[in-house]
């Protein structure tokens, strides 16, 4: 199928821009740039209807998951369902920043972990310094997901594990070395115990899974300090 590497709305509007006549239309006749005005509404609107669904679907399996939750009879099932809820939250999130990027083939992943970054620190109840700093990077949009999902597991893990009472720093870096890509997740709290790496109930493991997907490697380094380190490589993480 092809893709486009410019939202159909911004075609639809390039093209309402030519002129009969003019040197972008030699090879176009008019009623050939109509029609082709016809498609990209078409496309933009399926689009639109697509990323409804989406959201539509999200908030009804939300729904399902809170019923759920409320029939539980055990506190182990409650947590267990508020982790899928709160994934398929932080899923839905990360769409929706997607859908306002547009709808191209690469995705600027410095706002991307801005804007969910701040997000997810605005809905903590925790008092934390939040620290976003990102190199200017492209990335297939088939990649974004994955990289947002990381980056929610182990910024929600910093806030769980090194956020104390008091009030705690959080960075989250993303830096650039050629093709070669760093993400950083710290922490000044005292981190995750070393036996709790690796968990069987533990979101480091989803982690590891989307790190693989990135064809990446992952490590987290036990506190004080809690550290989850991301390498990939930009030629290799189209999924």
């Amino acid at each position: 199928m092809q893709t486009f590497t410019t939202r159909p709305r911004t075609m639809l509007a390039m093209l309402k821009r030519m002129r009969p006549g003019g040197r972008q239309q030699s090879q176009l006749q008019a009623d050939g740039v109509e029609d082709l005005c016809r498609r990209f509404q078409e496309l933009e609107l399926r689009f639109e209807e697509y990323d409804h669904r989406v959201k539509n679907n999200t908030q009804m399996m939300l729904s399902v998951l809170s019923m759920a939750r409320r029939s539980a009879v055990n506190q182990e099932a409650r947590f267990a369902l508020d982790a899928v809820a709160s994934k398929l939250n932080a899923a839905a999130q990360i769409q929706s920043i997607l859908q306002r990027a547009g709808h191209g083939q690469t995705v600027r992943c410095d706002d991307l972990l801005r804007e969910l970054s701040r997000n997810i620190q605005a809905a903590s109840p925790c008092n934390f310094a939040l620290i976003v700093d990102s190199d200017p990077v492209e990335l297939p949009s088939s990649a974004a997901l994955p990289l947002g999902l990381i980056v929610n597991e182990l910024l929600t893990n910093a806030i769980k594990h090194g956020v104390t009472a008091q009030r705690g720093c959080v960075r989250v870096s993303l830096k650039t070395s050629g093709d070669a890509l760093e993400l950083r997740v710290e922490d000044n709290g005292p981190g995750i115990r070393p036996c709790q790496i690796g968990g069987r109930h533990s979101g480091l493991r989803l982690v590891e899974h989307l790190a693989a997907r990135l064809q990446g490697q992952f490590h987290m380094h036990p506190g004080p300090g809690g550290r989850g380190v991301l390498r990939f490589n930009r030629t290799q993480s189209a999924v």
